[in-house]
C-alpha cells in the first residue's frame, strides 16, 4: 500500500468566487470619490462695462454708416438735381395722343399727354400747343398747364378747339419743381 497522501482538492467554485471578490474589492478601491453637493458651483459673471464700451461702441459706427449714406444720397440727388435743371428739355416730353382735322380747316378733340421721365416730382409743366395753317404760318398758339407729375407719371390734358390750322406742333416750354424752381425753355 501507498501511504503518501494527495493532496485535497478544492472545488472550483471557490476559486471563482475568490477572483470575483477581489475584483469587486478592487473596483470599489480604485473608483474616484463623488464630490459632497455641499461644494458650492462658481457664480458666473460678466464684465458689464466692456459690454456696454461694445455697445457703445457698434451704435456709434452703425450711426456713422447711416450718416455716410445719407450724406452720399443728398449728394447723389443735388448731382441729379443740377442735371436736371441743364436737361430738363430731354426729360418732360408732350405729345398728342388724340385729335382731328375738320373738313374745311380747323383741329378738334385735341388730347395732349405729358410725360415725367426724371426722379423729381415735377409740380406743374407749361406745353404751348401750335395751330399750323397750311402755309406754314402759326395761326394761334394756346398754352396748356398741367400740375403735380410724381416720376414718371403720365397725364393728359384736353386743348381747345380751332376754328383754322390743318396741323399741330407742340412744346414743353417751362417746368417748376421744389427744388429747382421754375426753369423756362431758353429759346
Amino acid at each position: 500500500m501507498n501511504t503518501t497522501k494527495e493532496p485535497k482538492k478544492y472545488p472550483s467554485w471557490i476559486l471563482y468566487v475568490l477572483i470575483a471578490l477581489a475584483l469587486i474589492l478592487t473596483f470599489f478601491y480604485l473608483r474616484p470619490n463623488k464630490p459632497s453637493q455641499n461644494i458650492p458651483t462658481p457664480e458666473v459673471t460678466f464684465d458689464t462695462t466692456s459690454t456696454s464700451r461694445l455697445k457703445k461702441a457698434y451704435d456709434e459706427e452703425a450711426k456713422q454708416i447711416e450718416a455716410e449714406k445719407a450724406a452720399k444720397q443728398l449728394k447723389e440727388m443735388a448731382e441729379y438735381i443740377e442735371f436736371f435743371g441743364k436737361n430738363w428739355e430731354t426729360l418732360i416730353h408732350a405729345t398728342l395722343v388724340k385729335g382731328e382735322r375738320r373738313g374745311l380747316g380747323g383741329m378738334k378733340g385735341l388730347v395732349v399727354e405729358v410725360s415725367n421721365d426724371s426722379k423729381l416730382i415735377v409740380d406743374e409743366v407749361l406745353v404751348d400747343v401750335y395751330y399750323i395753317q397750311s402755309n406754314g404760318d402759326v395761326y394761334k398758339t394756346e398754352q396748356l398747364r398741367l400740375a403735380s407729375f410724381d416720376p414718371g407719371e403720365k397725364k393728359q390734358k384736353v386743348a381747345p378747339d380751332s376754328e383754322r390750322g390743318r396741323s399741330v406742333k407742340m412744346k414743353v416750354v417751362g417746368v417748376k419743381t421744389e427744388d429747382t424752381g421754375f426753369l423756362t425753355n431758353k429759346n
